[in-house]
């Protein structure tokens, strides 16, 4: 399978935005930047779409709109506030509940993320949700939107410390 990346308007803007969702544009607005990267996508042949690092509820309406007007799978993944918000301040029981909406939305969690948010926001979508749940987070480390750089974060650990939590078989309790 191949899986095509749909990133965030805050990249484009190469700001560091799309860790802050403190962008907004109409849903048309949404819809007119993310349709002509979603047409090629679906059009070069991916089978699945990756809606990544996604700050915001505005943008991900938007997203759910296109995958169905494509006709195309995709998963939604966010950036955090915090382990129990989006970037934007969005409840991740509410992203939940717009996402599962959509039968095309094969999954959904989080991603470019530190390490220490990832459990409590999959314990917050597990409750709300039995959706396939997904975490890719940061390796440990911070970025920087000034220098454009990544750089070390005190006390997060490292990924393959925290993998085996998230896994089937770890202690993570999503009930």
């Amino acid at each position: 399978m191949v899986a095509g990346s749909v990133g965030p308007y805050g990249a484009y803007l190469a700001d560091g935005s799309e860790y802050r969702g403190d962008y907004s544009l109409s849903g048309e607005e949404f819809l007119e930047f993310h349709r002509p990267r979603i047409a090629a996508l679906v059009d070069a042949g991916a089978d699945v779409l990756a809606c990544e690092t996604l700050p915001s509820l505005p943008e991900a309406a938007a997203l759910l709109t296109l995958i169905k007007e494509y006709d195309v799978e995709a998963w939604l993944s966010f950036t955090l506030r915090d382990g129990g918000h989006i970037s934007d301040g969005t409840p991740l029981a509410q992203v939940a509940a717009l996402v599962a909406e959509q039968p095309l939305a094969a999954a959904i969690g989080v991603n470019c993320v530190p390490l220490e948010l990832v459990s409590p926001a999959l314990r917050a979508l597990g409750k709300v949700t039995g959706m396939p749940l997904i975490a890719y987070p940061n390796a440990g480390e911070r970025y920087d939107p000034v220098s454009k750089t990544w750089g070390p974060a005190a006390g997060s650990g490292r990924p393959r410390q925290q993998t085996t939590r998230w896994t089937c078989g770890g202690n993570i309790n999503l009930a």
